[in-house]
């Protein structure tokens, strides 16, 4: 799992998945095989393979773990997958409900542009591309200021913030910034 975040972050999304593929399959234990699962399902997700996604979060809905993984840490990406899809059906009260339970983890998890990129999906669909504009920044200041902000961090936050402004009708900020 560790190994398949690196490259996760890294964008090589394919050896990512085969990553948590197989951390899946060699998992003994359910500790072992929530991070690998989650993992598998929001980079499934984030990659817009929705139908496989969906697959793997029913996989995760239908087995038992103990109180407190699933949405915490350790299923975070889980949390993240469900949101996503909520945003495919356009479910944006469902979506905000997966996101918040990742709330308390925003300020410590290595996953919070990703998160970050999903809460301003959900806000352009449910509030508009200016009030997802605003959040966006404000979660970019925030990190800044803990300079947790690298290159593919900030390239993922640069990506979606050209969406958001196309969205708002002002490409021409996007070419000139």
């Amino acid at each position: 799992a560790h190994c398949g975040v690196a490259l996760l972050h890294a964008r090589r999304s394919t050896d990512a998945v085969a990553a948590f593929e197989r951390g899946l399959g060699e998992a003994t234990t359910p500790l072992a095989a929530l991070p690998n699962l989650a993992l598998l399902a929001g980079t499934h997700a984030l990659e817009g393979s929705m139908s496989r996604a969906r697959a793997l979060v029913e996989d995760a809905r239908g087995r038992s773990w103990p109180e407190g993984w699933v949405d915490g840490y350790t299923g975070s990406l889980l949390q993240f997958a469900e949101a996503l899809l909520a945003v495919e059906d356009l479910d944006v009260e469902t979506a905000q409900h997966h996101l918040d339970l990742l709330e308390r983890h925003l300020e410590t998890i290595e996953h919070w542009p990703l998160v970050a990129h999903v809460q301003a999906l959900v806000d352009l669909v449910g509030r508009g591309p200016d009030a997802a504009l605003e959040r966006l920044e404000d979660t970019r200041a925030t990190h800044q200021a803990r300079r947790s902000a690298h290159p593919a961090t900030e390239s993922t936050l640069v990506t979606t913030r050209a969406l958001l402004l196309v969205a708002a009708g002002r490409a021409h900020t996007v070419l000139v910034a």
